[in-house]
């Protein structure tokens, strides 16, 4: 009868199971530096529900902003130029790479009816409801 050796471990993976073990290693352990920061924000009657006035996040995470809110509203993310219509119908996603280190205004530039024209109105009326600070890593 032969003499049969059983091996288990990283070694009985051979050089291709090494590799592979290792990508997918390496696969896990990237995703859970991506995690994304997420944040659920309601408007109420014109203000963030709870005074929360600042959120923080450090450069490079991926943020995403759930919004919720009682009215429509016409919201601008300061520094990263990003916009969103908000309905009360629906929430509203913004989600985004904090590449860029410092404190941002998220403004309502509208509410109401308003927020649904598409026209500018002739005066511009900014309601600060938040900050958002980006810190070095």
């Amino acid at each position: 009868m032969p003499n049969v050796q059983l091996t288990f471990g990283w070694p009985a993976l051979g050089a291709l199971g090494r590799r592979a073990l290792a990508v997918l290693l390496g696969v896990a352990l990237l995703g859970a530096a991506a995690a994304v920061r997420e944040f659920d924000l309601n408007i109420l009657k014109r203000r963030i529900e709870g005074g929360g006035a600042t959120i923080r996040v450090k450069r490079g995470e991926t943020v995403l902003l759930r919004w919720r809110t009682d009215e429509a509203a016409s919201l601008h993310v300061h520094g990263y130029d990003l916009r969103a219509k908000l309905s009360p119908l629906a929430p509203t996603s913004m989600r985004f790479e904090a590449r860029v280190a410092g404190r941002f205004a998220i403004t309502a530039h509208e509410f109401g009816a308003v927020a649904d024209h598409e026209s500018r109105q002739k005066e511009h009326r900014e309601t600060t409801l938040l900050h958002l600070e980006v810190l070095p890593e």
